[in-house]
């Protein structure tokens, strides 16, 4: 059993290298993650006008601690202040 969790633990790896590797070196794999993490937190700050914090803030909306959303926020360089 043991060795059967280590083959899938590689074979993900693996291939979640070659993902990386097809998605090409312009956009990669890691770019368009954080372009869908970035359209995710838009959209739920849209639909909470604008709230992170509390009932039906963002961060309730994306099933995340609120300080989570804010330093993701914060990160992704997102300006709440324009929705």
């Amino acid at each position: 059993m043991r060795c059967i969790i280590i083959i899938s633990i590689f074979n993900a790896c693996a291939f979640l290298v070659s993902c990386g590797e097809r998605a090409g070196a312009a956009t990669g794999l890691g770019g368009e993650l954080k372009q869908r993490e970035g359209e995710s937190i838009v959209t739920a700050l849209r639909e909470s006008g604008g709230k992170i914090f509390g009932v039906g803030g963002g961060a309730e909306l994306l099933e995340m601690k609120s300080t989570t959303l804010a330093s993701r926020i914060k990160r992704l360089g997102l300006d709440k202040s324009g929705l």
